[in-house]
Parts: C-alpha cells; structure tokens; sequence
C-alpha cells in the first residue's frame, strides 16, 4: 500500500494536537501523592509499666558471733559442739587461769598494804609526825594497787567465756586441753529464728525498691513453695565493677527446714507506675544521641517528620521510659523509617492505636 505525501504531511501536522490532548488529561497533584514518603504514627501516652527480676542468693543468719578469746592460755572446758542449743550466759569456754590467779592475789596483798599504810599516815597528820607530802604519796600508792588488783581481776574473768544470747553453736575450731594465743576464733553462735538474703541488683532497677518492700522468694532446698521477704535495708554504694547494689531481705517468718548457706531466689517486683514511655524501635541514634521522629506541620500547612532528640529513662521490654524531648499527645513514627530525613514530607497512612495494658518486664539471674 503506498501513502501520498499529502497524507504523510496531514498525520505530521495532527500528530502533535493529539499528544497535547493526552497530556492535558494527567493531574499533576496525583503525581505528587503517590510520591509522598508513607508512615505510620502513634500518639504518645503514659502508660501503667512494673519491672519483675529473679535473682539468687544465699540464706544468712540475722545475729551472728564469733567468739574469741581474750588471755592466752589452755583450754580446760569446752562443753558444745557444732548445732548444741545454748542460753544466754551458759559457760561456753574456760581458760586455765592460774597464773592470772597468782598475778591477783598478789595484787589484792598490795591493795591491803597499800591501805593500812594509807590510814596510818593519815592518823599521824594531824599530831604533824607525817607531812602531807608522805600521804599523799601513800594515796598514790594505794590508787595504783586497787587499779593493779582491777586489772587482774579483769583478766582473770577473761579467761571465761559465756553465751551473749540464747542460740545454737555454728563452729568449734578447738578441744579441751588445745593451747590458744590470745584473740583466737574458739566458737562461732548464731540465732537461728531469724534469716537473712542479700542479692546483688542492677543499680538503674535500685530506684524502683525501697526498704520495707515486701517480696516473695523461694528455697531450693524447699521447693516451689513461695515464702514472704522483705526488704530490710539498702546498701548506699554501687560496685564500681559491676555496677550493682546490695539489697538485703529478711524472711519473715523463718521457714521450717530453713538454714543458713541454702540457695533463694528472691522475685522482685517494683509498683506499677505510669511513665511516659514509646516502643523501643522507634528511638535511633546518631553522633548526637538518641532521637525519634514526631509528626508536625510546616509553614507551608504540609505534614512533616521532625526529629527530636530524647533524655531516655528505663527500659522496660519493648517499651522504653522518655524522660525529654517527647510531650503527651505528640504524634509519634512507629514505622516508615526508609529514606526518612528530618523536616520531610509524609504521609500518614494508618494510625495504630495504643494498648492500655500494662507492661511487665521479666529478667531473670539464677
């Protein structure tokens, strides 16, 4: 088939009417949404959060003693041995004391002559056959003879050793008839009614517990009975090493079977409190620190991703506590994060609803 050049010439002159008329159909402003960068958002509430952690320690007693004796010397009695119920005051150790013996008889002649010597020159002062000088020399005399005699006496009752407490004997390291220097560990006492545990924990979960607090542990020994603690006291300083803190329970009341040296696990758990907190995804980081986008309008009334810089809190599961730089109510990026700058065009494509259950977070040291 062989076209004319007049026909030729007639399509290359319409040709470009109908392109303009295609053109003309396109709307710019489609164009420019489906190029908009897609995200999704919450809005930023306070939200009920508790923390729960399982750490181990070991079962201690409340009042503890170490016995040590004060004179060297042989032991002549040593009645208890290791788990022997003893009262208050009962004689637990005697030392052979008669060396001291001697040393405090001489000592209580001393004192008598001291005395006699005393009141004799203070008869004769009066009638001037002795100076005041020579009395009170003889004053000093006899001070120092009673403070010899006291002396004495003190080592003398040294050389017992009686039960400060009504308990049960933990350790004897010696026999009837063993020679001891001075200050040796002879026996050990313990008051068994009372039990302590101290566990180590992390110093950020310190701020969440306070004396008087009451937990729940259990023994190993014991099985999975749960037993009532509470937290006695808090040590002031953190290791420096492992950046924890001592806390120490007390169980009350003590359980039957208990004993000290057995393995507890003590089951923290802090008061639920509401925090401002926002899903830990959404934080990033760059050399300035952490920041999340939160959705704001721009002078040109277009919706953009601004970036916020944050101070955060705990961290509690998924969930982490902002302590600045986030308000209530702001509207927060969850996801959408590819390609996403500072002061960006967006748009919200769904707008996830934030749960109102509370967040519990479990860690666990055994």
């Amino acid at each position: 088939m062989i076209i004319s050049k007049k026909c030729w010439l007639i399509l290359f002159i319409a040709l470009p009417g109908i392109i303009s008329c295609d053109n003309s159909d396109k709307n710019p402003e489609k164009d420019d949404d489906s190029s908009l960068h897609l995200v999704e958002t919450i809005v930023v509430k306070s939200k009920p959060v508790s923390h729960e952690q399982v750490l181990s320690g070991t079962l201690e007693t409340v009042t503890s003693v170490r016995l040590h004796n004060e004179e060297a010397g042989k032991i002549t009695l040593l009645p208890y041995h290791e788990g022997d119920t003893v009262a208050k005051d009962a004689l637990l150790v005697e030392l052979d004391g008669d060396i001291i013996k001697a040393e405090l008889d001489k000592a209580a002649a001393t004192r008598q002559q001291a005395e006699i010597d005393y009141k004799r020159l203070k008869k004769l002062q009066p009638q001037k056959l002795a100076s005041e000088d020579e009395v009170a020399r003889s004053l000093t005399e006899l001070n120092i003879a009673r403070a010899e005699q006291q002396l004495q006496q003190l080592r003398m009752d040294r050389t017992q050793i009686r039960a400060p407490f009504d308990g049960i004997v933990s350790q004897r390291n010696y026999e009837p008839g063993d020679a001891v220097s001075a200050r040796s560990h002879i026996l050990s006492l313990i008051q068994p009614d009372g039990l302590l545990v101290k566990v180590k924990v992390s110093a950020q979960w310190l701020t969440l517990i306070k004396k008087g607090d009451a937990m729940q542990l259990t023994i190993d020994a014991l099985g999975d009975e749960l037993f009532d603690c509470r937290v006695e006291r808090i040590h002031p300083e953190i290791d420096a090493a492992s950046r924890k803190g001592v806390v120490e329970l007390t169980l009350t009341p003590t359980p039957k079977q208990a004993r000290a040296g057995q393995l507890a696990r003590v089951n923290f758990k802090s008061e639920i409190t509401d925090r401002l907190v926002i899903p830990s995804h959404a934080i990033h980081h760059d050399t300035n620190g952490p920041y999340a986008y939160i959705i704001e309008t721009n002078n040109d009334n277009k919706t953009v991703a601004m970036k916020h810089y944050l101070v955060k809190g705990l961290q509690f599961g998924e969930w982490t506590e902002i302590l600045s730089g986030i308000k209530l109510d702001d509207r927060l990026i969850i996801k959408g994060f590819l390609g996403l700058r500072d002061d960006k065009v967006v748009a919200i494509v769904s707008h996830a609803s934030k749960d109102k259950s509370p967040v519990n977070t479990i860690e666990s040291n055994p």
